[in-house]
């Protein structure tokens, strides 16, 4: 997960022109280390996603409802981020996906 974070991270901060869109599926929103500890240090997906979208991107984010981070919920409700911030349930596609 990290390095895909910090790959997203190095795309944010350069310059592009015109609409930018990130797709992730994951609902991954926590900070803990393969290990399973905390790791305040460590940069998660729900902060790559405010970042992109403080950047002006699109970013849309696929998850099982069960898994889905709180932080993706909390950003989804921001009137900042709304209407480019996109969260589906993958819930809904379960017997296409899970055969």
């Amino acid at each position: 997960d990290m390095s895909i974070q910090l790959k997203i991270y190095d795309l944010v901060l350069r310059n592009f022109e015109g609409r930018q869109k990130i797709i992730l599926c994951t609902g991954d929103g926590n900070f803990k280390d393969e290990s399973g500890r905390i790791d305040q240090g460590r940069v998660s997906f729900p902060e790559v996603v405010q970042r992109a979208l403080q950047h002006g991107f699109m970013v849309e984010v696929y998850s099982w409802s069960w898994a889905t981070s709180q932080n993706f919920r909390t950003l989804t409700s921001d009137s900042d981020y709304r209407t480019r911030l996109k969260l589906t349930y993958l819930d809904n596609y379960r017997s296409y996906l899970c055969k």
